[in-house]
């Protein structure tokens, strides 16, 4: 599975327009591509995702909180259908050395939480079993 994230570019608010691919052969079914896109932006000590949707509104969701707070997400759960809201909470903060920097890394997990790490100077490094490989400069836009 490949996740790439591009950003698109920066709105006069300080918010980005990040597009989102992610690429996945699937036994029997071949490569299977989704993608989608979102505006990402900081809110006091919270990163935000407001998606983009077509027609009807999407409340922003809470991707990260430095305050140290629990924040949650509502999400379905595949195998009962069952909606519920994820418990997310920073559970370590180390500094590491990434992209030839040193960098302050967080560590995000908890219940029904996808497993993350966001690094200072690049946000998100780790999700899942997704890690970055590399970050590609391009035309400002």
């Amino acid at each position: 599975m490949t996740l790439t994230l591009t950003g698109i570019r920066k709105d006069d608010k300080g918010g980005c327009l990040v597009k989102e691919e992610v690429t996945a052969t699937i036994p029997d079914a071949g490569v299977q591509k989704t993608v989608r896109e979102y505006i990402q932006y900081i809110d006091g000590t919270r990163l935000m995702e407001a998606p983009l949707s077509k027609g009807g509104s999407i409340p922003p969701l809470i991707r990260l909180d430095v305050d140290g707070a629990q924040w949650g997400i509502p999400v379905t759960l595949v195998n009962t259908g069952e909606q519920v809201s994820t418990d997310c909470n920073i559970v370590s903060v180390k500094k590491q050395k990434l992209f030839g920097k040193t960098r302050t890394v967080l560590t995000v997990k908890g219940k029904y939480c996808v497993p993350r790490k966001y690094a200072s100077g690049i946000g998100l490094i780790e999700e899942a079993d997704m890690r970055l490989t590399r970050i590609e400069h391009g035309a400002a836009q």
